[in-house]
């Protein structure tokens, strides 16, 4: 199990409705806030599911991903 920030950062936006609207409301500040670094910033805007399963040392199975796209967790660019 993978323990980074931003691991914990996207599980909760799949698990925790707050977690997604103040993602939602202010992206930028719900990342900074979970501590993550500006190229996980990056990967997170840019929607790059390559470049985020490599941050996370590649324990991100294609179904993390699946899930984020159910919840309808919109990942593009904010600012």
């Amino acid at each position: 199990m993978n323990n980074s920030a931003l691991f914990d950062f996207l599980r909760q936006l799949t698990e925790d409705s707050q977690k997604l609207a103040d993602f939602e409301k202010d992206p930028r500040k719900a990342m900074m806030t979970a501590g993550l670094t500006e190229e996980e910033m990056e990967a997170i805007v840019g929607g790059n599911e390559s470049s985020i399963s490599s941050l996370l040392g590649g324990s991100a199975s294609p179904a993390f991903f699946r899930v984020i796209r159910i919840r309808n967790i919109r990942i593009r660019r904010f600012w």
